[in-house]
């Protein structure tokens, strides 16, 4: 079961210089301590994604978005991977959020941004000097943590 909490929503912060479409998957195994979606933990919580509710996703915004972003879904592999070609059939670019730190290459050739690292409450997020998380452009090898941690200081 592939489910994902339902609106998926348009995020700017998430992957630097891109408008993300993100959809979040139910059903991570990780469950890292303070997890701040534990309410997705459960895999039957939230709306089965189908290829087709996902390709009108796309289609709907189409014009609004670069990229598709995936927060999970990585436990079940085969199906992401046929959500992320779709969206590259789109010419749309495609990243993961997952909290393994490390993915076989498999699902790596057909990202172009991940996210590694299980989420430490005290290490912090992506825009903490301390984080054990990273978020790599997987074209240019280039680690956009200093990206984030420059447009989340600009909010504040």
């Amino acid at each position: 079961m592939f489910n994902y909490v339902t609106p998926p929503e348009m995020v700017f912060q998430e992957v630097p210089k891109e408008i993300a479409l993100c959809f979040t998957i139910t059903g991570c195994p990780l469950n890292c301590p303070g997890c701040h979606s534990a309410d997705t933990h459960d895999p039957t919580a939230g709306t089965p994604l189908t290829l087709e509710v996902f390709k009108q996703w796309l289609i709907d915004y189409k014009q609004f978005i670069s990229c598709v972003l995936f927060f999970g879904g990585e436990w079940e592999q085969k199906y992401l991977i046929k959500l992320l070609k779709l969206a590259h059939e789109l010419q749309l670019k495609t990243c993961l959020y997952t909290g393994k730190n490390n993915l076989p290459k498999t699902v790596l050739e057909h990202l172009d941004y991940v996210k590694y690292g299980p989420w430490i409450a005290n290490l912090g997020g992506l825009e903490s000097e301390q984080t054990n998380q990273k978020l790599w452009n997987l074209h240019t090898g280039e680690l956009l943590n200093p990206l984030i941690r420059a447009t989340r200081q600009l909010d504040d």
